[in-house]
């Protein structure tokens, strides 16, 4: 698999911005997954923090394999068949997807982010759910499945390289007040989400605020 161009973007963006080389680890993540579930054909993943979404999809351009519809009695389909409900979601999912399994990373108890993997067959992710988990640092009795078939998370993806923009742009606003305050970083950024909350406003929104107050 391989990242999206705006992940790819993003990703170039965040050198030397996070000490994490997510490139790296974004990479790895997929490797391990499709190692487990060779018919995965995606990977998004979500940081919570930094409301960052990276994706990586296959160079694979496989067909979706023919679902059989339920048959009823007189040969139609059956009203009350759970294939048939399976059937009518899977018409909203994206072409090539056809199960999803999702799993939140915690840490310390709290999600700091989440995995969703998408694959090209039904049964791709069953009997996988711990062993995914397990090598993803995630809880298997966290884990949704189907929750994501029309693969929304490439549309977050897209939004990355404005993300990553807006990250570098309350960096330097905190650490331009910080700077001036003569204050300590995070105390810093605590002050200013509380300011963009009591102004009701978002947090880039207060820092480019800042920046333009603040040029010289």
């Amino acid at each position: 698999m391989e990242p999206m161009p705006e992940t790819d973007e993003a990703l170039d963006e965040l050198v030397g911005h996070d000490d994490r080389d997510l490139r790296a680890q974004l990479l790895d993540l997929g490797h391990r997954v499709q190692q487990i579930v060779p018919r995965c054909v995606g990977v998004s993943l979500t940081l919570v923090r930094e409301r960052l979404t990276l994706t990586l999809v296959s160079k694979r351009h496989d067909e979706p394999p023919p679902h059989p519809g339920a048959v009823g009695p007189d040969g139609g389909d059956d009203p009350l068949s759970e294939d048939l409900w399976s059937r009518d979601a899977l018409a909203d999912a994206a072409e090539g997807v056809l199960s999803t399994l999702s799993l939140p990373m915690r840490r310390g108890g709290e999600v700091v982010g989440g995995v969703t993997m998408y694959a090209a067959t039904l049964e791709a992710f069953d009997g996988h759910h711990a062993e995914l988990a397990t090598a993803l640092g995630a809880l298997a009795t966290d884990a949704v499945t189907n929750a994501d078939l029309s693969f929304s998370s490439r549309a977050a993806a897209r939004l990355a390289p404005a993300t990553v923009a807006d990250m570098r742009d309350i960096d330097v606003a905190v650490g331009t007040l910080a700077a001036w305050q003569s204050r300590d970083v995070e105390a810093v950024r605590d002050s200013l989400e509380e300011a963009a909350r009591w102004g009701g406003i978002s947090l880039v929104h207060a820092a480019r605020l800042v920046l333009r107050l603040r040029r010289p």
